[in-house]
């Protein structure tokens, strides 16, 4: 188990090594520790109440199959780990604490794949988008129409560096719109073309 946490742990860094290949092998490591686990922990360790070799770490090629296809493939994982855990438990309560952990498992993958699908839409949308503009409005004070100025010839990070420099990095623009007892708003536009290149890498 120690050996097989340490190839998943490098093998899912890498983009083209998350593939069939490596999903469909965590998944039968993890389920054949789960089915060895009677004859590991023997009788005693049952009466003990010990729930698994692995335990929680069944958890882990659900949530891998989860991020990896969304919804309907966390859950497949989870029904075939949890059918395995509650397969190795024979009858009685301890067959029900497991059938409850199975439902958690399954809650979870769905969860999880269903928030890995809306980031890979919202990703898409954004890559898709012709310029992406956020605005930021406060009820401060305001600033006076010459303090930024002075600000940017000061060579003050905050303004120079921290907001206008990184936006104009990815091809980007900034408006600031303050004055005194007015609204505060700071409009901060990229364009697409820009914006898809500065993903680049992000896989």
């Amino acid at each position: 188990m120690a050996g097989w946490t340490v190839a998943t742990i490098y093998g899912y860094v890498w983009p083209s090594w998350c593939g069939w290949p490596l999903l469909v092998s965590d998944l039968v490591v993890t389920a054949a520790c789960q089915l060895v686990s009677p004859w590991v922990l023997g009788a005693g360790g049952e009466r003990a109440g010990m729930a698994s070799v692995p335990v929680a770490w069944i958890a882990c090629p659900v949530l891998a199959w989860a991020i990896s296809g969304g919804r309907r493939r966390g859950g497949v994982a989870a029904v075939l780990i949890g059918t395995c855990d509650v397969i190795t438990h024979g009858n009685g309560r301890a067959n029900q604490v497991r059938l409850t952990a199975t439902i958690v498992l399954l809650l979870a993958g769905i969860a999880v794949g269903h928030v890995a699908r809306l980031a890979v839409e919202a990703q898409v949308r954004l890559q898709r988008a012709d310029a992406v503009t956020v605005s930021v409005r406060d009820d401060g004070p305001g600033i006076a129409d010459d303090r930024l100025d002075e600000a940017a010839a000061a060579g003050r990070l905050g303004v120079v560096q921290s907001i206008r420099g990184r936006i104009r990095d990815i091809g980007g623009s900034v408006t600031i719109s303050s004055a005194r007892r007015m609204v505060r708003t700071w409009s901060c536009e990229c364009r697409g073309p820009d914006y898809r290149d500065s993903r680049d890498g992000y896989g």
